[in-house]
């Protein structure tokens, strides 16, 4: 905590806030209600649109949360993007989209900051280095990330993205440079945290604050606690859980989950919603596994963690992960992992604690999987010892208290420079 400075007032910013699966979505409130339990005065700035359901699910924290209008252009922007592609509703509609309610944020600061004393604005989303931030310029320190991305598919899968996507993505990154230059918000924030070492690279060139690693996923180890596993049998359950999205790859899983079947007993949960459903699942049809893979659609949290307790193996193959909360959730409950050795998951996951599967030419891939799957299918014992593995890795690396604990520090630290910086603009005036 602070010690000769008044603790300051903490405004959460982010376009959506929520406990929705998806993580930047539900980070910027774990932020808010970590922070408030602490005894911060801490508060929440997001869009209208979270509005309803954020005062239904914590009442009692109502005052605290404030809210930007709808506007007519935003619910255009909203509708269009439902028939877009994902890709390109990414860097276009919802672009768009988080611009306008970034100007009304900057503009709502502006306007409270003036009534309050000492505070520090926190703008979570969007987590992509590359994006723009137009909070800038509001009299209060300004901290951006936990960043994290600039991923590409490895070489061998890059045809799994529509060409002109791809060549879309490439004009908007090389755009990222200007468009930082006109929004200055990340180059004028006096910290922007970074996951890993690839975001660093690739922040905007000529930030003027400072720069420091902060992972951008953790858990909490006390919810995501080890349950009693299913008793041991010959039929093995495996789960995963994320997107039904081109780049998660649960296609792959599937044609390797049909050949581990041809040499033992075992299920599938997959658990999630998404576009890719419906080939999924005319997949599995075509596979003859239909009846052995289990599609769950979108679940809560207290549901997920039920489902995962009743697992043996979690399986997360994705192709372009630049975190997968997912991942360290499973770990927490001392799941042995299966993970692609690219982007985030082969950050999280050590050899001690899951399998990280190289990435291959895709049937060589699959091969490859089918291998991992059966390894630890025919082991209990290998399970045993890769999930209590995964669960100290957790408790020592990604334990959500801890990320709090950092936060604090960083908090104090520039509202101290802050304070300072004012006292002697003051003392020369």
């Amino acid at each position: 905590m602070l010690a000769e400075h008044r603790q300051p007032s903490v405004f959460i910013v982010a376009e959506n806030a929520g406990c929705s699966r998806a993580g930047e979505v539900a980070r910027p409130l774990r932020y808010f209600l970590g922070l408030r339990k602490r005894g911060f005065d801490a508060h929440l700035l997001c869009h209208e649109r979270n509005k309803e359901q954020l005062e239904i699910d914590f009442p009692e924290h109502r005052d605290a949360m404030h809210f930007t209008p709808d506007t007519l252009l935003q619910r255009c922007c909203y509708k269009l993007s439902q028939r877009l592609p994902e890709k390109l509703s990414q860097v276009t509609t919802s672009a768009l989209s988080w611009l306008l309610t970034q100007r009304a944020q900057r503009r709502w600061l502006r306007m409270r900051l003036r009534e309050l004393g000492p505070a520090i604005v926190h703008q979570t989303p969007p987590i992509s280095p590359r994006l723009p931030s137009m909070i800038y310029k509001i009299k209060a320190p300004v901290i951006i990330g936990p960043l994290n991305g600039d991923m590409n598919y490895p070489k061998e899968f890059w045809l799994r993205e529509k060409s002109s996507l791809l060549g879309l993505e490439k004009l908007i990154r090389l755009l990222a440079r200007p468009i930082n230059r006109t929004y200055r918000g990340k180059l004028d924030a006096n910290v922007l945290l970074y996951s890993n070492e690839r975001t660093r690279v690739v922040l905007p060139k000529g930030y003027h604050g400072e720069a420091h690693p902060l992972v951008a996923n953790a858990v909490d180890p006390e919810f995501w606690s080890p349950r009693p596993k299913p008793s041991t049998n010959e039929c093995i359950r495996f789960v995963s859980l994320g997107r039904l999205v081109r780049f998660k790859a649960i296609d792959l899983l599937l044609q390797a989950f049909a050949k581990v079947r041809e040499q033992r007993p075992a299920e599938l949960e997959i658990i999630g919603g998404g576009c890719e459903r419906k080939s999924l699942e005319q997949l599995c049809a075509q596979l003859g596994i239909t009846q052995h893979v289990r599609f769950t659609g979108w679940l809560t949290e207290e549901d997920c963690r039920e489902r995962l307790s009743q697992s043996d193996v979690f399986v997360f193959p994705s192709l372009r992960e630049a975190g997968g909360a997912a991942v360290i959730e499973a770990m927490s409950m001392e799941l042995p992992v299966i993970v692609t050795n690219w982007g985030g998951p082969a950050e999280y996951v050590s050899p001690e604690a899951g399998i990280r599967l190289d990435v291959a030419p895709r049937d060589e891939f699959i091969t490859g999987l089918t291998t991992a799957m059966l390894r630890l299918a025919e082991s209990a014992e290998l399970r045993r010892e890769m999930g209590q593995c995964g669960r100290r890795r957790i408790l020592k690396h990604y334990d959500w208290a801890q990320r709090l604990d950092r936060l604090e520090e960083i908090y104090a630290n520039v509202s101290a420079d802050w304070q300072e910086a004012l006292a002697r603009r003051g003392a020369t005036a």
